[in-house]
């Protein structure tokens, strides 16, 4: 692993055409290197050099899966690309992992269905999304929580990760998505919100999560 997603050069850094937040790239702090030939699946406008980046739309998406396998897949955002192709969430995160090549690594970003404020559609909960990228073969699978939005997360830190957890929503909780919204929070919820999950036992607090993250690998 590379890091730590608290690092504030990617925390606070943008792109100079101001077409995204820097934070949609915060998964290379949790996931290997990034290899020549990977697939991504941006949450808007990110890139990555040389990996290959399919037009949101159906056929196009269908024509990068379709009986290929990469070095590694990134989807930033499961629930958009799973809209984009028609298919479930749940669906549409095996396909992913079906696609990573022997010795390959997974990344994926995904809402929590069971978070009270969630707005959109397209969540997995954290315990199945492990279980759907074991059934395609993968190893490893690490969950870990995105916050405030596996979009454009802040923070990300393990799904056990107590301590770091706290500190976070003691000293650092960001309510801002980078975009200028709250990720599906009012203002007035925002400190609710904190507080409930400052005296809410561990377990409670990750199951309740906004949003997930997971990187997952295949045997070689």
């Amino acid at each position: 692993m590379r890091g730590r997603a608290m690092q504030a050069e990617v925390l606070t850094g943008a792109e100079e055409d101001g077409r995204f937040d820097a934070r949609a790239l915060n998964w290379r702090f949790i996931a290997p290197p990034e290899p020549a030939g990977m697939l991504l699946l941006p949450v808007e406008a990110e890139r990555v050099e040389s990996a290959a980046i399919p037009d949101p739309s159906a056929p196009s998406l269908e024509d990068a899966l379709r009986g290929r396998t990469y070095p590694a897949v990134v989807v930033g955002d499961v629930g958009r690309w799973a809209r984009i192709g028609r298919s479930s969430a749940s669906l549409f995160l095996y396909l992913a992992a079906e696609a990573v090549a022997p010795g390959g690594w997974l990344y994926a970003g995904f809402s929590n269905p069971l978070y009270p404020l969630r707005r959109r559609g397209g969540g997995i909960r954290a315990k199945s999304a492990a279980r759907i990228v074991s059934a395609a073969g993968m190893v490893e699978s690490t969950l870990y929580l995105a916050l405030p939005d596996h979009r454009r997360p802040a923070y990300i830190v393990p799904r056990a990760g107590r301590r770091e957890l706290e500190f976070i929503l003691r000293r650092l909780f960001v309510p801002f998505d980078g975009t200028g919204s709250s990720a599906g929070l009012t203002h007035s919820l925002l400190p609710f919100a904190r507080r409930v999950a400052l005296i809410a036992p561990q377990g409670i607090r990750a199951s309740f999560a906004p949003s997930f993250a997971l990187v997952a690998r295949r045997p070689g």
